[in-house]
């Protein structure tokens, strides 16, 4: 091996070292684990909390940002953008949204798949879409803890509170305002679902389950599912934009 080929060999080892390190570094910065979030709750480390999530929204927009460059994807990403809720688009503080998977979509009576999950891309400044990582949500469950309900003396206490010894009555309240105040804490940027006024387990506020357009993508069916609501919506296309056409049916948890 001559010296030129020498250095080119050296110089590709220590370019993929570099990368390897970086990426891993990235990898640490951007764990989200129980022990991490007990310690931000503890210390009411809002800005830690958020840069948390804005280092998942980082991941996941590498993900994702090479495919959203053809039409059909801009389409579908402006439909992504008229469906979430007007109450998020106006916040001032940076809402973070998980999907688990890409909706099904279908062009006239084709169906097209997505090989890789992933998630459209948003223009609305104050939603960041992060990829679905069970992980993560395993992590964010085990913060938050059981729902209250679950546990024996809240049940009594919800029952008829009167009947209680004072010090059952302060467990119960301590362990209801335990579970309020972490998902209060952590509901400042991920928007937790609620279902009849309990959190849904699966952790996943958005599900935009099927898209159906018509053969050149001027009208589409819309079924979704959102914190606590969702419907069947008609939208056209017309003058460049997607206008509501009719809803077919709406609905709130």
């Amino acid at each position: 091996m001559t010296n030129k080929a020498k250095h080119k060999d050296a110089f590709r080892k220590c370019t993929i070292t570099f990368l390897m390190l970086v990426l891993g570094s990235c990898a640490v910065l951007s764990q989200v684990t129980k022990q991490q979030l007990d310690n931000f709750y503890k210390n009411n480390n809002l800005k830690e909390l958020e840069q948390t999530f804005f280092n998942l929204h980082h991941q996941t927009t590498t993900a994702f940002s090479k495919l959203s460059d053809n039409d059909t994807l801009n389409r579908i990403n402006e439909i992504f953008n008229l469906i979430l809720p007007d109450k998020e688009k106006f916040e001032p503080v940076a809402y973070f949204f998980l999907q688990p998977y890409y909706p099904r979509t279908f062009i006239d009576d084709k169906e097209y798949t997505f090989t890789s999950q992933f998630l459209a891309s948003t223009k609305i400044e104050n939603l960041k879409p992060i990829q679905y990582d069970y992980q993560t949500i395993s992590e964010l469950l085990k913060f938050i803890g059981s729902y209250p309900d679950n546990n024996p003396v809240v049940k009594k206490y919800l029952k008829n509170k009167k009947k209680m010894k004072k010090s059952k009555i302060r467990k119960a309240e301590r362990l209801i305002h335990k579970y309020d105040n972490k998902s209060s804490f952590i509901g400042q940027f991920v928007h937790l679902p609620a279902t009849w006024g309990r959190m849904n387990r699966s952790l996943v506020p958005y599900k935009i389950n099927i898209l159906r357009f018509n053969a050149d993508l001027t009208e589409v069916e819309v079924i979704y599912d959102l914190t606590s609501s969702g419907a069947t919506e008609v939208y056209t296309f017309v003058d460049g934009k997607w206008k509501l056409n009719r809803t077919i049916i709406q609905w709130i948890h």
